[in-house]
């Protein structure tokens, strides 16, 4: 007795490429049928675009100069690491949500360093010397770096 053909595997996988090559289409006709805006029509609003951010130029105070945005910049720097707390680890660990959002500092020993393939590095940073000299109680920090700062390496104290 021979098998029905809707029984048979090749039935089915024919039907399964036919539905998928069917959706790709149907995605491709929606994207037809989206209007079109007129050459004329870009190029007005382009126009309008333009001469408002003209007026916005205008208005503005004249741009900063590159010594006095440093400048700037170094004292939002110094303002923000002054505004950092020491807390205590322990204390972190049993109510997080009490420190949640707050700036804080901790200085430690890096005991690993996990280098990123895209994005920045994460340390393994020991925050607490034990009677023995050893460093205890982990944290985990990312940290953005920027062109021509120094690496941090294992085994440097840092703040």
């Amino acid at each position: 007795m021979k098998k029905q053909f809707y029984k048979k595997w090749w039935f089915w996988a024919i039907l399964l490429g036919m539905g998928l090559i069917g959706s790709f289409v149907q995605e491709d006709e929606e994207k037809e049928k989206t209007p079109v805006a007129k050459q004329e029509d870009v190029s007005e609003s382009a126009k309008e675009e333009k001469k408002v951010k003209e007026k916005k130029i205008k208005e503005k105070e004249p741009e900063q100069t590159e010594e006095e945005k440093k400048e700037e910049e170094e004292k939002t720097r110094k303002t923000y690491i002054d505004s950092a707390e020491e807390f205590g680890y322990k204390d972190i660990a049993r109510e997080p949500d009490k420190y949640e959002g707050k700036i804080a500092k901790f200085t430690g020993e890096v005991t690993q360093v996990v280098e990123a393939t895209i994005g920045d590095p994460a340390y393994r940073i020991s925050v607490n010397e034990n009677e023995y000299g050893l460093w205890e109680d982990v944290i985990f920090v990312t940290y953005k770096v920027k062109d021509g700062d120094v690496r941090i390496l294992e085994d440097d104290i840092v703040t």
